[in-house]
């Protein structure tokens, strides 16, 4: 068989490419600490790599929606809080409506009162972030107006934010609401319209018509004290959706780190071998290609 001098180029040069390449490549790996820096790489793991990050994307994004709904709920609870406050020290008023006899302590209780009506106007038209949490989905307008008289004094309040509450995406199939719906904030109203009420009578010296109106601010109280409960209740299950999306990402991580992280220890003995079996490859080139059939016609 007839062999050519470029016989030998033929060869070597693609083993030296090889070689080279394979060097690089390892180098590039330890560098980055991933085995697949391009798709070409391993173009299997490649695509179960982008998927895998895909699903974490996904799931840092339900974990920041359920870290704000967990805020919304939590300033809510707040707001509602404070209208409980109120309730509470107003049915202590009106369970004192009977037994008030001078026209000092009806005042005295009267000027009392129409501090605790702006205490639960300011709590029902709280806002978070500078939206308000009672309005419904309407969160860029005051969720309630008071109508005052002449003196300032408020005479009446109403609702005039939205229907229902805004719902947050947590997870691939589930929504979860941290707002108060419109027909509970319109309840509120109507508690506030007890107080002003109940402040008129004070003014009034009408103990009678105190006792009656208390009733209704103690049901009142009542229905805000199970509101608090229930929004504990979303708290709590949107503090287990973020440990369940946490599990899940750290899950996520694992998969990604075992199928794509570099073992620098392995990776580094590889390389030695890869560049010394370089160095023997292009030595032995110099040499054959340092020949030509000249030599061998003396």
């Amino acid at each position: 068989m007839r062999v050519t001098f470029n016989t030998y180029s033929d060869i070597l040069i693609p083993q030296l490419n090889s070689s080279g390449t394979q060097t690089a490549k390892l180098q590039q790996q330890i560098s980055s600490g991933q085995k697949i820096t391009e798709a070409s790489d391993d173009p299997a793991k490649a695509q179960e790599v982008l998927s895998l990050q895909t699903q974490g994307a996904q799931l840092q994004q339900y974990y920041s929606n359920t870290s704000h709904a967990l805020e919304i709920a939590q300033a809510t609870s707040s707001a509602l809080g404070s209208l409980n406050d109120v309730a509470s020290r107003a049915s202590q008023i009106a369970l004192q409506g009977n037994s008030i006899t001078s026209n000092e302590s009806f005042d005295s209780y009267g000027a009392e009162v129409s501090g605790l009506i702006e205490q639960a106007i300011s709590a029902a038209n709280q806002q978070y972030n500078g939206s308000y949490l009672l309005g419904g989905t309407q969160t860029d307008v005051a969720p309630f107006v008071a109508n005052r008289d002449s003196g300032g004094a408020v005479t009446s309040v109403s609702y005039v934010g939205a229907s229902s509450g805004a719902s947050i995406q947590v997870g691939p199939n589930t929504s979860i609401s941290p707002y108060t719906g419109g027909a509970t904030n319109g309840s509120f109203a109507g508690f506030i319209n007890q107080l002003v009420a109940l402040h008129s009578a004070l003014q009034n010296h009408d103990a009678a018509t105190v006792a009656s109106v208390g009733a209704s601010i103690s049901t009142a109280e009542d229905d805000l004290i199970n509101l608090t409960g229930g929004n504990g209740a979303v708290q709590s299950r949107l503090q287990a959706i973020q440990t369940s999306l946490t599990n899940n990402y750290t899950d996520v991580s694992t998969r990604i780190s075992s199928i794509n992280d570099v073992d620098i220890a392995q990776a580094s003995v590889q390389l030695t071998k890869s560049q010394t079996a370089y160095q023997a490859a292009i030595q032995t080139a110099a040499k054959v290609m340092s020949h030509s059939l000249l030599d061998y016609l003396q």
